[in-house]
C-alpha cells in the first residue's frame, strides 16, 4: 500500500452465505463481477436442522477443540437427543458457540440435559404418556422422580430445572413421599 514497487501475494477466499447470489445478481442487489471472482468452488450444504445425524459428531468434535486445559467432556446420549431435536436457527456456528459455552459452564464431565439452555431443552419429548385417569399430582410426582433420576440425584439441580425452591423440592418429596436419595 503506497509503494511503487509490486508485491505478489498469494491468498485464498472462503466465503459462506445462506443466499442466493445467482439471483441476487440478476436482481443487480450483488455485483456480478464479485460473484464470478468468488464463484470458483461452490459447495452447497443443507442446513443443520436438516442434518440431524450431523449434530452428535460436530458436538463431539468442537468439544474437542475448545477444551480449555480440562478432562475431556462427553454429551449423554439424552443431551444429543435433545440437540438433534432442536431447529439450530444459527446453523453450525450456534452449535460450535453452544458448545464452547457449554464447556465453561457445565460442571461434570458428561454434559447432561440438566446442563443445555432452556431453548435446547425444551425440545425434549416427554416420557409420560397423558392419560385422562392420570391426576395432576401424578403427573408432578413422574416428572419430579424422572428428574431426579436424569440428574443423579442432584437436588440443586433437579430444583433449578423445575423452576422451583430447593425448599419447595423438599416439600414436594416429603408430599409424594419420594426417597432422597433417589438416583
Amino acid at each position: 500500500m503506497g509503494d511503487s514497487k509490486v508485491i505478489f501475494v498469494d491468498t485464498r477466499i472462503i466465503t459462506a452465505t445462506s443466499k442466493n447470489l445467482t439471483s441476487m445478481v440478476k436482481k443487480g442487489s450483488f455485483r456480478e463481477d464479485l460473484f464470478f471472482r468468488i464463484n470458483i468452488v461452490r459447495i452447497s450444504l443443507s442446513p443443520l436442522r436438516d442434518r440431524h445425524d450431523d449434530i452428535p459428531l460436530l458436538a463431539q468434535h468442537f468439544l474437542k477443540v475448545h477444551k480449555i486445559n480440562m478432562t475431556e467432556r462427553k454429551f449423554c446420549d439424552d443431551a444429543l437427543e435433545c440437540m438433534k431435536r432442536y431447529s439450530w436457527p444459527g446453523n453450525i456456528r450456534e452449535l460450535e458457540n453452544f458448545v464452547e459455552n457449554i464447556i465453561i459452564v457445565a460442571d461434570d464431565e458428561k454434559i447432561g440435559v440438566c446442563d443445555l439452555p432452556e431453548e435446547i431443552r425444551g425440545y425434549v419429548n416427554s416420557d409420560y404418556v397423558l392419560d385422562a385417569d392420570v391426576s395432576l399430582s401424578d403427573l408432578e410426582k413422574q416428572h419430579i422422580i424422572n428428574t431426579l433420576s436424569k440428574m443423579n440425584g442432584n437436588k440443586t439441580r433437579v430444583a433449578d430445572t423445575l423452576g422451583i425452591s430447593i425448599k419447595t423440592l423438599y416439600n414436594k418429596l416429603k408430599v409424594y413421599n419420594i426417597p432422597y436419595d433417589l438416583r
